[in-house]
């Protein structure tokens, strides 16, 4: 997702690890921590 990577310049990396950790937090936290890893690292 283009949109994705262009957001991710803009945000701080530890704002980032931040959201992700409140995203693991959540009940479906899993899936979609995987699903943003897989799109913020993909090459």
């Amino acid at each position: 997702m283009r949109w994705l990577r262009s957001v991710t310049r803009i945000i701080d990396w530890r704002q980032l690890i931040g959201i992700m950790n409140l995203i693991r937090g959540s009940p479906y936290g899993p899936a979609l921590a995987a699903f943003l890893q897989l799109e913020l690292f993909r090459v």
